[in-house]
């Protein structure tokens, strides 16, 4: 804001024109103090008032005079005003006055009073004339502006006085108009402050002003002052604390010229200059390799220079060469080493330590023990550290650059939703080591729509992932074949092995690796006797694959730096096949290949191959006659689709009527009937709920004539009984030369739909890879388990078990608090809800079997008819079952403005966010979230929310397996550490079973009557509710997950008569 600006919004010229008259005939800028001493000692004019705007936060650097004018008398006295809600708040410390007092007070001026006022128009105005009238002369500080709470801060302390560097300072102010500079001259020579709404434009400030004035930083003090750097600062303390051991005469530092030691020299010399020994030199030793790189040797000869270092070189062992150094020198006690605990044998290490045995004894200084790869680039970067050039090259360590030969297939993902290159600074192609040698590795210009990364050239740092403002990249590594340092060939044009692996002693050498890629060859070579891993006595040997190079397997590409897929899922006639996965894997894409409906481009999205070249591909597999089948249109596909909620959007009529259009098999009624839909024929598809639509749209499917039938998430919005109506629906399609297949999350579903299953894992949204066919029992155990048994893979780390929830033992119930809800009744049109009275205590989970309108009684968003809905004394938190997002900003922004103390909380964080991945989409828009995205954000503000009870309605809704499973524990965790209440109506099966520890059962008619039972343990209320839909469940031994009995069959007759229709074996 100008200053002119400043003073109409401040005096209000329009209503005080004699205030107008005293305005200043002269506006003179100054841009810094210096230049506000030499003016006040050569004014020729008096004074009457005058503007400083020095850089508190929020207010600007460059200092400007506004001198206002009156009849030539003697200047006698003057008066301060502050400005500034900042000051009155204790959120920023005054400095300008005690400057101005010294100031005047020099030039033979008193000052009278000093006033601390708000941002406020009328008050400005008000003391500006109080003061006036009192004074011959007046100066304001600080300024009037608009408050701002979303703003990015920092903070830089220099060891040099602000007026020998105001040229460099004002060269940053005039670079970024849009970041706020501050400075401060009192506690330390010089104190810098920057403030921006944007954090990008603060990261430019902040590289700007560093790198103009890395020579005068105050690391230390810039350190010890910023929050952020707290790894950091306990760096500091560490080596001080071994200062104050040992002086600095018994202390050395280990250098090589690595990042980690170059930054460790770099803490090191601000401790010696807070300590006032820079004067000392600080004794290095470098261990130099008989390989070194000469840019190396330059950046060691470079490092003395500027550190003013004593250096010595050793040669060879690097025992030898420190018990040689310690003979020479045997008053050195300490060495301050660069080791992480991500290091090679850095485990173990604490941060002062002796020397291995074996080793010269030695302290061992290591402050960086805890510091991440990222801290370390971070640091380096916020101080515009000098360090070796063969970083930018490429190089992976101090050792050698990486060869081409040695470089990774990478798979290079930009997320065109994210990607917004209008709205940054192009970040990914300023830091990208391989476009900063003149390699077009990211091409991206403000105008283009997305970034560009070519998968050949990318080294894969991961520097770009890192800077991207918008974490639109995504970057991954998968193995390729080696082209050198061979180890073993058999004979001409055979197996070549590349390298062997390396045992240690008392340790278990594990061998990772596809079949035939080389581990016998390995294990014979090692061990010289062949012996088989599966003959080890003591099973010491484990071998586990991990996914690989997959490029021959490309079935589809969308596009350069798109999503990926893998194979294809193989359908078989007569059989339903089952795809189970994470959301952005590739079901829909595979979907829409086998439909027709999408050409495989196997991955050459550019040059797309002709169905010839796709055939060939598929030669000798089932996909070939598939195929060519649906290019002879001998196969007609019908796909169920996801969405049904954008049915309304894309039909118009009723039920009655778009059923007579599609009426090609004259099995309407039947249909209708199977999926309760006669009720609601003659309504009109826009008056349709959510399950409504589900069972029309799987209807619409069901009476057309066709050879290939896909449902995608047949289950969503249904209950459990109208969810296994649909299932025997759907199989009720099974004809001999009729293809079948769905894409469900409810695991419980899926396996009483399905012949056979085909598992997808990968990276969602980046790459996904199909199974070959399985077994239902056994494809859903790999999805749960993470490994499959047939590639000998795994991709996931954890295995997914679940165990029916425990009750609490008696004498533990009577010690927690019980709560009661009154007996109650709603009448909605024609239907009519009762509830029974009941109870509940703290740390329990109670699952609703049935109707979202009881939890809307409880939660007090309709009244009840009869009886009282109201819980005395406790406060409710509550997430519908239907999910309309309201705010127009950020995640960030609308978890900051609901939960704000808890989504910051460090126990929340752990248990909450970050299992339902939130920080994934904390700088998206919450109007342009998906579904699952929505539902996760839901359930975070519900959880966040202080409460005695916590409402859940359908947390499974748009979630996919994995994530309802996440939800379920993230629930559980949740309720259980916090001793509160939850209630939850959940139709997935598995996720009801896991979440329960007590139950309540409806019962009644759909639509007409229900009534609403007690709470009751898990068993009495499962079985009681499988009893009303005639079904019986048993439990999966290897996982304890509850699975379906087809009916009439063995162990679903078995059950009946014993009466138990929920039956688990105790694991």
């Amino acid at each position: 804001m100008h200053c002119r600006h400043l003073l109409q919004r401040s005096f209000s010229l329009q209503n005080r024109p004699s205030l107008a008259q005293n305005i200043a005939k002269r506006s003179i800028s100054l841009q810094n103090r210096q230049l506000l001493s030499q003016l006040i000692g050569k004014l020729s004019i008096p004074i009457r008032s005058f503007h400083l705007l020095s850089r508190t936060p929020k207010k600007p650097l460059a200092i400007r005079l506004i001198v206002m004018a009156t009849e030539h008398k003697q200047i006698k006295t003057c008066g301060i005003i502050v400005i500034g809600d900042e000051i009155l708040k204790a959120q920023v410390q005054d400095t300008n006055s005690h400057f101005l007092c010294r100031l005047l007070r020099d030039y033979g001026i008193r000052v009278a009073k000093i006033s601390v006022i708000p941002d406020h128009v009328r008050t400005i105005a008000n003391e500006i004339r109080t003061f006036s009238e009192q004074n011959d002369y007046v100066v304001t500080t600080g300024k009037y502006i608009l408050s701002e709470n979303k703003f990015h801060t920092y903070a830089l302390y220099l060891s040099v006085d602000e007026v020998l560097i105001v040229d460099s300072l004002n060269e940053c102010v005039n670079r970024h108009h849009s970041v706020i500079f501050g400075s401060y001259p009192l506690r330390y020579k010089t104190k810098i402050t920057l403030e921006a709404r944007s954090e990008a434009e603060m990261n430019d400030a902040r590289s700007c002003l560093v790198g103009t004035l890395a020579p005068y930083v105050d690391v230390y003090g810039t350190i010890m002052n910023n929050e952020s750097l707290a790894f950091a600062q306990h760096s500091l303390q560490v080596i001080e604390s071994c200062l104050d051991k040992y002086s600095l005469d018994a202390c050395f530092l280990s250098f090589n010229g690595g990042k980690d030691c170059t930054l460790l020299l770099h803490l090191v010399h601000a401790v010696l200059k807070h300590k006032g020994l820079q004067g000392k030199q600080l004794l290095a030793v470098y261990f130099k390799l008989e390989d070194s790189f000469p840019e190396v040797e330059q950046f060691v000869k470079e490092t003395v220079v500027r550190y003013n270092l004593e250096l010595i070189e050793m040669t060879g062992p690097m025992k030898e060469g420190l018990g040689k150094l310690l003979s020479e020198r045997p008053h050195l006690k300490s060495v301050f080493m660069g080791s992480r605990r991500g290091d090679p044998r850095c485990e173990g290490l604490t941060e002062i330590t002796k020397t291995d045995n074996g080793w010269p004894e030695i302290m061992r200084v290591n402050p960086m023990l805890d510091w991440s790869y990222k801290n370390v680039w971070r640091t380096i970067r916020e101080f515009n550290i000098p360090y070796c050039t063969l970083y930018d090259q490429g190089m992976s360590s101090k050792k050698k650059p990486i060869e081409e030969s040695d470089k990774l297939t990478r798979i290079a993902i930009v997320n065109t939703d994210k990607c917004k290159p209008k709205r940054c600074r192009q970040e990914c192609k300023k830091s990208c080591p391989v476009v900063r040698m003149g390699k077009l590795c990211i091409e991206v210009t403000p105008g283009d729509k997305i970034a560009s990364i070519s998968e050949e050239l990318c080294i894969g740092c991961g520097i770009c992932v890192k800077k991207c403002p918008f974490e639109a990249i995504t970057i991954i590594n998968l193995p390729s074949n080696l082209e050198k340092d061979t180890t073993h060939r058999y004979s001409q044009n055979s197996f070549k092995l590349h390298r062997l692996p390396i045992p240690r002693p008392g340790e278990v050498l594990g061998l990772v690796g596809t079949n035939g890629i080389g581990k016998s060859t390995a294990l014979k070579i090692l061990a010289g006797c062949g012996i088989c891993v599966k003959k080890c006595p003591f099973e010491a040997i484990t071998i586990i694959n991990l996914p690989s190079n997959l490029e021959k397997d490309t079935t589809h590409r969308y596009s350069q730096n798109s999503f990926k897929l893998h194979r294809l899922p193989i359908p078989r006639p007569g059989e339903v096949l089952g795809l189970v996965g994470t959301n952005g894997i590739g079901k829909s894409t595979a979907l829409k290949i086998l439909a027709g409906k999408q050409k495989p481009n196997l991955g050459r999205y550019s040059s797309p191959p002709d169905w010839n070249e796709i055939l060939q591909h598929f030669r000798g597999s089932e996909l070939q006659n598939y195929f060519t089948k649906i290019l002879e249109d001998d196969l007609k596909a019908l796909i169920k689709p996801q969405y049904v909620d954008q049915i309304p959007k894309a039909v118009k009529g009723t039920v009655q009527q778009l059923l007579d259009k599609k009426n090609e098999k004259d099995n309407q009624n039947e249909m209708c009937q199977m999926l309760e839909l006669d009720k609601i024929r003659g309504r009109g598809i826009e008056q349709l709920s959510g399950g409504e639509l589900q069972r029309f749209a799987c209807a619409m499917v069901c009476i057309q004539a066709g050879d290939i039938f896909m449902f995608d998430e047949p289950s969503s919005y249904l209950d459990v009984k109208q969810r296994l109506k649909a299932a025997v629906t759907i199989r009720s399609l099974i004809a001999p030369d009729k293809f079948i297949i769905v894409v469900e999350h409810d695991l419980s579903v899926l396996d009483y739909l399905s012949d056979f299953i085909c598992c997808l894992y990968g990276v969602p949204g980046a790459y996904g890879v199909v199974t070959m066919p399985f077994s239902v029992r056994e494809g859903i155990n790999i999805f749960l388990d993470g490994f499959v048994p047939t590639e000998n893979l795994r991709f996931r780390e954890e295995s997914l078990v679940f165990k029916v929830a425990e009750s609490a033992a008696e004498e533990e119930i009577k010690r927690m608090n019980h709560y009661e809800y009154p007996a109650m009744s709603k009448t909605m049109g024609e239907f009519k809800l009762e509830v029974v009275q009941g109870q509940f205590t703290d740390s329990e989970i109670i699952v609703l079997l049935g109707k979202t309108t009881f939890i809307r009684l409880l939660a007090g968003a309709i009244p009840p008819d009869e009886g009282s809905a109201d819980l005395p004394s406790l406060n409710i938190s509550y997430k519908p079952q239907k999910i309309s997002p309201k705010s127009q900003g950020l995640v960030r922004q609308l978890l900051h403005e609901k939960i704000r103390d808890a989504y910051q909380h460090p126990q929340f964080v752990t248990d909450v966010m970050r299992p339902l991945k939130i920080d994934d989409i904390m700088d998206q828009e919450v109007q342009n979230l998906s579904g699952g995205e929505l539902q996760r954000v839901a359930l975070a503000l519900c959880l966040g929310k202080p409460a005695d009870v916590y409402l859940i309605d359908e947390p499974s809704a748009y979630l996919d397996s994995e994530q309802r499973l996440v939800a379920a524990k993230v629930i559980k965790r949740f309720i259980l550490h916090a001793k509160k209440t939850g209630f939850v109506v959940e139709h997935d099966f598995i996720m009801a079973t896991y979440l329960s520890d007590r139950v309540i059962v409806f019962e009644g008619s759909p639509s007409i009557s229900t009534l609403a039972n007690a709470p009751q343990n898990l068993l009495n209320g499962m079985n009681k509710f499988l009893s009303l839909l005639g079904i019986t469940f048993r439990r999966d031994p290897n996982n304890f997950r509850p699975r379906i009995n087809k009916n009439n069959s063995v162990k679903d007759c078995e059950q009946k008569r014993a009466g138990q229709y929920f039956f688990y074996e105790e694991p």
